[in-house]
């Protein structure tokens, strides 16, 4: 197994290499192999190996992304169904639900 350097095209250096490498460990990932083994070098050189930390750290940074962006947009979700009921209670007794939404939202600001 030729060390991960060698066969990185020699035009990709620096980030180009490691988003490359990243994508194609997560490539790998998808269909069930081991992210970064699959792409680096096989354990005796992998502590010593910079660039393996460095992919290893790129996956991780996209992994948190992934999970970021999905949070994001379950709170948009949230927020959409939150709005409907809200329109949903205007729509039968605009002053009094609006007076209850007042108090709950300072129940819930005390708590």
């Amino acid at each position: 197994h030729k060390p991960c350097a060698d066969w990185i095209p020699n035009h990709l250096k620096g980030d180009a290499a490691v988003g490359a490498i990243a994508a194609v460990a997560e490539r790998t990932a998808e269909v069930g192999g081991s992210a970064v083994g699959s792409i680096l070098p096989p354990k005796p050189t992998r502590r010593r190996d910079p660039l393996r930390q460095v992919v290893a750290a790129e996956l991780a940074r996209r992994k948190e992304a992934r999970e970021e962006a999905r949070r994001e947009q379950e709170r948009e979700e949230e927020q959409r169904i939150q709005q409907a009921a809200r329109a949903r209670e205007v729509g039968s007794d605009g002053a009094a639900t609006a007076r209850l939404r007042k108090v709950t939202t300072k129940v819930k600001s005390a708590t």
